[in-house]
C-alpha cells in the first residue's frame, strides 16, 4: 500500500529524501505513478523528473 509522502533533494543533489506520517520506515517510493499527475519533481536543468519507482514487485 503507498501512501501520500513529502520528498526533499538530497545534499547531494541526486538523492531524494522521502517521508510520510502515514509510513514509520518506508521500503518503496513510486514517483507520478498515475496518468494524470502534475509533476512537482524538477532536475537541476529544469526540466521536469520522469515517472519512478524504487520497487520491482
Amino acid at each position: 500500500m503507498f501512501h501520500q509522502a513529502e520528498a526533499i533533494i538530497g545534499p547531494d543533489g541526486q538523492t531524494v529524501l522521502v517521508t510520510s506520517e502515514h509510513v514509520q520506515s518506508p521500503i518503496a517510493v513510486r514517483y507520478a505513478f498515475r496518468n494524470y499527475i502534475v509533476g512537482e519533481l524538477f532536475g537541476a536543468n529544469g526540466l521536469p523528473a520522469s515517472s519512478f519507482r524504487s520497487d520491482n514487485w
